[in-house]
């Protein structure tokens, strides 16, 4: 069982995993008019089981023609980083209204 914590119960433990800093990015960046997606994936080490999930956030904001990954639950990934391994993976719309 997994367990999605509101952005304030993140920062008032002081840190998340890979869900809870989705939902942590797609939080802000709503709030200042970007659209965001969750990406899920399943890695080709184990195709059969949703593993991680991250943030995309399209540019411009206005009209996304790009999708930028925001993984920042791995270790020294920067902006536009995605795990190299993917065998599948869902998105799903976390615009805000």
């Amino acid at each position: 069982i997994d367990v999605f914590s509101t952005l304030k119960e993140g920062l008032i433990a002081g840190g998340e995993d890979c869900d809870g800093m989705t939902i942590a990015f797609a939080t802000l960046l709503g709030h200042l008019g970007f659209t965001t997606v969750a990406r899920v994936i399943a890695t080709k080490e184990d195709p059969k089981n949703w593993a991680h999930i991250f943030p995309l956030v399209g540019v411009p904001k206005d009209d996304p023609k790009k999708w930028i990954a925001l993984d920042t639950s791995v270790v020294g990934a920067t902006p536009g980083w995605v795990y190299p391994h993917i065998a599948k993976y869902e998105d799903y719309d976390l615009t805000h209204p």
